[in-house]
């Protein structure tokens, strides 16, 4: 009986050895790839469009945009102590201005823009209403904002190409504060005066294109020396 319990156990591992060096090919593009298509009824203009809200949580957080925006200068000061509040300096590098690309908070940010500019392009790709498109369009032109600001150019997919693999151009800071200006404008009509404060509304667009036009001089400066 022992005899052919152990010839049983050596045909079932010589099976599983066979199975689990089966050679697979899939390549990139394959048909295990998910590729979103509004046109399949995967998803709806209105619902990304939360989703695009929802990654401006982001904007919370003590360590990210404010972080960027503040403690790189001398309007924030972060108190430190010992190892625990210190954080091993990631604070001192910010307002030092010696951070690189693997600065946590840096990178963070940088992925949580990106975040929000590809979830509202998707709405745009949705077949979206004027006004959600309009939404949209000020949501991703709040990301193209500070990914100008913050980086000194702007990662980017047009709606064609919103889902595509391929590496994302980027805008110069000249085309980016075009881009801006342009898209502002246009939604500045088109945005309901009855949203909710919670909501893209025409003032909103205008704060924005106002902060555009006041930091251009600065953002053309910035695009000469900060990404060479």
């Amino acid at each position: 009986m022992k005899f052919h319990k152990n010839k049983l156990n050596a045909l079932i591992l010589v099976i599983a050895v066979f199975a689990s060096c089966t050679k697979l090919n899939e390549g990139l593009g394959g048909s295990n790839l998910i590729v979103y298509n509004p046109s399949a009824g995967t998803a709806s203009a209105s619902g990304v469009l939360i989703t695009a809200y929802g990654d401006l949580s982001f904007l919370h957080g003590q360590d990210q945009l404010f972080s960027l925006e503040e403690n790189t200068t001398d309007e924030c000061l972060v108190p430190t102590r010992a190892g625990d509040w210190d954080d091993n300096g990631v604070w001192r590098v910010l307002h030092a201005h010696a951070w690189d690309a693997t600065h946590g908070q840096s990178a963070s940010v940088f992925s949580n823009l990106g975040t929000l500019e590809s979830d509202a392009t998707t709405v745009l790709a949705s077949n979206p209403t004027p006004e959600q498109a309009a939404e949209a369009t000020f949501l991703r032109s709040f990301a193209q904002f500070y990914f100008l600001d913050l980086y000194g150019q702007v990662p980017y997919r047009t709606v064609p190409n919103y889902n595509t693999v391929n590496a994302a151009p980027v805008m110069s800071p000249q085309e980016a504060i075009d881009t801006l200006v342009n898209n502002l404008t246009g939604i500045i009509p088109v945005l309901s005066s009855s949203n909710k404060n919670y909501q893209a509304n025409a003032n909103a667009a205008r704060f924005l294109l106002m902060k555009v036009l006041l930091n251009k001089q600065a953002f053309f400066k910035q695009g000469k020396t900060c990404c060479s």
